[in-house]
């Protein structure tokens, strides 16, 4: 029975690397983007939450130790939380320099090479050996250099500093975001198990309300202070461009963090009034106090494919928006925050609701299997984790496809394609927390069972488990995975204002073709 398992799991391991080599390679630029976008995901949430789980674990250990109450374990949980919201924002705002006196070198341009293949591609050139800069051309801003084997590298001119001041940022923002995230699920959770909340669904949802105003008054307070940054930018003659870096990246950051936390809690609530057993704080019934049937799967399929049309409907919303901003061009100020706030609520909005459809795909795709054991593997052994992380993946990947040649057929009938575009975004980032949840799920299971061999410690030994692994994989992650699919987005985003350029210099041009021919007339 061993080698069997051996042999499939090899077998198994190889195809699906190979699939993910096939699928990253693809010559469809859009499905590459968003291979790479939940790959990259999916890599940000496994890590997050084996980190927050190895130090909510060590939390909860030493207030059983000392014996704290029910209340008061809530109140760490919550500090748990906020403390990853406050580093974020620290965090953020040393790598961006909003502390620093001297902001010039944001604006400082670097000849870099532009070819990707090489080892040194983003790295700085001698400028002496850039051909633009030996013709005394200083308009330029691409060209090429001689390297040290006499061969012609394609170079560019690019802010190195800003560029990578925002790479950095996107890199720890959203691995911040997720822990925090997962916080404010253990918070969230750890009200909804207590005894007075855990009567029935309708007072269950009561620490979901909650969890959101805590965080949304912490925001709050962020969004002050970085105002404030901002405030002091100017006053000191600077563009603020350090703070705006901030902004965006906390922004957004926080976008996730409330995501995370109200699809999560909300599922576990229509969970609780499907089966009437509320699931614990990882989201298992353990042990199962109701019949499971397909009923119970039927069910929660409904709700996840109305959560689904939910998504689309508010991507439309915001579109039309978007659009309308556009279309009145605002002139003052206080209507543009006030849209622009509107803009993040139906943000948040529209990825929670994603969020809330992935979070019931899984758990149905579970039930079912728990109804029918695939090869009569239970689905919670190790076993059963990982083939349930590999179809949820191959799944993904197949609606990734799906999603994107509908994507495809809207702009090729010349239709409106950001109500897509918004939608597919919200869809892709909700399946990559499903798939980075699955594989966290299956690898918690292996590192639980290590950590058993040590009966006297066994959450100290899955604490540094979990560090080790967090270690070993940041590094492969960030330089690698996360900016890769960064630089798809950037190329997506050049595309778009090159193909706005085009579309503004024809419609120019045709203008003034018919304005001359008016004027003979």
């Amino acid at each position: 029975v061993v080698d069997i398992t051996a042999a499939a799991m090899l077998l198994g391991g190889v195809t699906f690397v190979m699939m993910l080599f096939q699928l990253v390679n693809v010559d469809d630029d859009d499905i590459r983007r968003y291979a790479w976008k939940v790959i990259s995901d999916t890599v940000s949430i496994f890590m997050a939450v084996l980190f927050f789980q190895g130090n909510n674990e060590m939390l909860e250990l030493a207030a059983e130790q000392i014996g704290l109450r029910e209340v008061t374990t809530v109140f760490i949980h919550f500090f748990h939380c906020l403390l990853y919201v406050l580093v974020l924002l620290i965090f953020i705002g040393w790598n961006s320099g909003v502390w620093e006196k001297d902001g010039s070198a944001l604006d400082v341009e670097t000849w870099v090479v532009a070819d990707a293949m090489l080892v040194k591609y983003g790295e700085g050139v001698p400028e002496d050996k850039v051909r633009a800069v030996i013709r005394n051309d200083h308009e330029s801003r691409k060209s090429v250099y001689t390297d040290e084997y006499g061969l012609e590298v394609a170079v560019v001119k690019k802010h190195v500093e800003y560029e990578t001041r925002k790479r950095r940022n996107a890199c720890w923002a959203t691995l911040i975001a997720h822990m925090a995230g997962f916080a404010s699920i253990g918070a969230g959770g750890s009200m909804q198990q207590s005894e007075f909340f855990n009567r029935g669904p309708v007072v269950c949802f009561i620490p979901v309300l909650v969890t959101l105003l805590v965080l949304i008054a912490f925001f709050q307070l962020s969004a002050l202070y970085r105002e404030k940054l901002r405030q002091e930018a100017v006053s000191f003659g600077r563009k603020g461009r350090r703070a705006k870096m901030v902004h965006e990246a906390v922004g957004e950051a926080e976008n996730d963090i409330l995501s995370l936390a109200a699809s999560f809690l909300t599922v576990q609530v229509i969970r609780f009034a499907i089966t009437g057993q509320l699931p614990n704080a990882e989201g298992l019934e353990e042990p199962v106090k109701f019949d499971l049937t397909l009923w119970h799967v039927s069910v929660l399929a409904g709700v996840g494919f109305g959560f689904c049309i939910a998504c689309m409907l508010i991507a439309r919303g915001r579109s039309m928006m978007a659009g309308g901003a556009q279309g009145q061009g605002h002139g003052n100020k206080e209507e543009e925050e006030e849209e622009g706030v509107s803009v993040r609520i139906l943000e948040v909005l529209m990825s929670t609701v994603a969020m809330c459809f992935a979070w019931c795909a899984l758990i149905c795709v579970r039930w079912a299997w728990e109804l029918h054991p695939f090869l009569g593997i239970k689905v919670l052994s190790i076993i059963g984790r990982i083939m349930l992380a590999l179809i949820l993946s191959l799944l993904t990947f197949l609606v990734v496809y799906v999603l994107d040649s509908i994507h495809d057929r809207l702009r090729a009938s010349e239709a409106d394609t950001k109500t897509s575009e918004h939608a597919i975004s919200a869809i892709i980032g909700a399946v990559s927390v499903l798939v980075g949840f699955s594989w966290e799920h299956s690898f918690d299971g292996a590192v639980t069972a290590v950590a058993d061999l040590n009966q006297e410690y066994p959450q100290c030994t899955k604490f540094v488990l979990g560090i080790c692994v967090f270690g070993f994989l940041l590094r492969p992650w960030r330089r690698y995975i996360l900016m890769r699919s960064l630089q798809l987005e950037s190329l997506k985003t050049e595309r778009e204002k090159s193909v706005n350029k085009m579309v503004k210099e024809s419609t120019h041009r045709t203008e003034a073709s018919t304005s001359s021919l008016l004027q003979k007339e």
